[in-house]
């Protein structure tokens, strides 16, 4: 019982059951486990049948596909309070990419079947689900429109925005660190680049004062260099 209540009471942290009164969340819970995975063991396979929905307690997810020539390509880095994947709700569908842990990771992995028995029942969580759905596909068409519009210089500094607007933390007046740790090969594979170029885009800004590194390995950013660097608003 005391087990049932804590699955329970993570499943309300999450935006998507705000509404939701507990009793009804028991719709849902015989169909709810709370699994946690260790660094770099994969939660689900691309093409694999869809039989869960995770939401994320603690840690963080790579998602990521491969082509046929083994390259890697990150679709999303998935952190806490997020669920996914965002599909597979109103038609048969297989995962659209592979999910990895980054860290140490929690989820409650939610049945898919009851979990559509659940959305049918509460139009709220429906209309709350397309809602996650909606921005997801805003913030997609925002990177194609990156990668279509935009020479890589500059989609490195998008993409260190989206970082800071996603993971940054006010370390000081002038200074916001990225919490999540990145290598330069996942910085490549978010922007469809190469390590080798990452690297040199990143020890450019780095000798101009825009970033930094900790000793960690986690980027820094001057806020006001930033914003400052490129000549069209930032988002």
């Amino acid at each position: 019982m005391a087990a049932a209540t804590e699955v329970l009471n993570q499943l309300k942290t999450f935006q998507i059951f705000e509404e939701v009164h507990s009793h009804q969340l028991e719709e849902i819970l015989l169909d709810t486990q709370s699994k946690t995975f260790a660094r770099k063991t994969h939660l689900f396979a691309q093409f694999e049948q869809i039989e869960h929905l995770y939401f994320l307690l603690e840690g963080q997810v790579k998602l990521y596909r491969m082509d046929h020539r083994g390259n890697e390509q990150i679709v999303n880095i998935a952190c806490e309070g997020e669920m996914f994947p965002h599909i597979g709700f109103f038609r048969p569908q297989t995962y659209p990419a592979y999910a990895e842990a980054m860290k140490t990771t929690t989820v409650l992995a939610v049945s898919l079947q009851p979990f559509k028995r659940f959305i049918h029942n509460h139009p709220v969580v429906c209309e709350k689900l397309i809602n996650i759905m909606e921005d997801k596909m805003i913030d997609l068409q925002s990177r194609l429109e990156e990668k279509m519009l935009y020479p890589l210089c500059e989609q490195v500094i998008l993409l260190l925005i989206r970082l800071r607007d996603q993971y940054g933390q006010e370390l000081n007046n002038e200074w916001i660190i990225i919490r999540n740790h990145f290598s330069n090969r996942e910085l490549a594979s978010l922007i469809g680049s190469t390590r080798e170029t990452i690297n040199r885009y990143l020890n450019d800004l780095r000798k101009q004062g825009i970033v930094k590194f900790s000793d960690e390995g986690n980027i820094l950013i001057h806020k006001k260099k930033l914003s400052k660097i490129i000549d069209f608003n930032v988002r």
